[in-house]
């Protein structure tokens, strides 16, 4: 269930270092190791984070205006 939500930031910290997790160690840590599981790896696309991308820009994500 986090896993897909970690993938969003994976996505979301190429834009902009929004240092969600900078202070949770043990957060930081649970995202890697869901991030390392095979089920998390093959549940998206291999071009998942540039689709995610295409998406903000189709629909004029607020976090691109905020990265420029």
């Amino acid at each position: 269930m986090f896993a897909p939500a970690f993938r969003y930031f994976d996505v979301f910290d190429t834009i902009r270092d929004l240092g969600v997790f900078r202070d949770l160690p043990k957060v930081r840590a649970w995202r890697a190791a869901l991030a390392s599981r095979p089920s998390v790896r093959e549940a998206v696309v291999p071009d998942y984070g540039d689709r995610l991308l295409r998406f903000l820009e189709r629909h004029d994500g607020a976090l691109l205006k905020r990265a420029a």
